[in-house]
């Protein structure tokens, strides 16, 4: 691991805690927060820009929403109006 890959890890670290305290907009569901916050940071892990470009918060937030939005439909087609019209029997 170099250095920069380290400082990046280091730097996630920290924020999880402020990604965590921003995800509670979006539900509350802790399985769902915890699956939109790691998979932000591993998000970021990828575009190193994401990190290293000014405003880390904004990017970061914008990150945050991008994440969450697609999680949370992700888990609306899960439940979608098809399988809530069929009764069981």
């Amino acid at each position: 691991m170099t250095g920069p890959e380290i400082s990046q890890s280091v730097l996630l670290f920290e924020i999880r805690p402020q990604l965590q305290d921003m995800v509670k907009r979006y539900t509350s569901s802790k399985v769902m927060r915890h699956t939109i916050v790691e998979k932000t940071i591993l998000l970021a892990l990828d575009n190193p820009a994401i990190v290293l470009d000014s405003p880390l918060d904004e990017n970061l937030c914008n990150l945050l929403h991008q994440t969450a939005l697609k999680e949370l439909e992700r888990a609306k087609k899960a439940f979608s109006n098809e399988d809530l019209n069929n009764p069981i029997r």
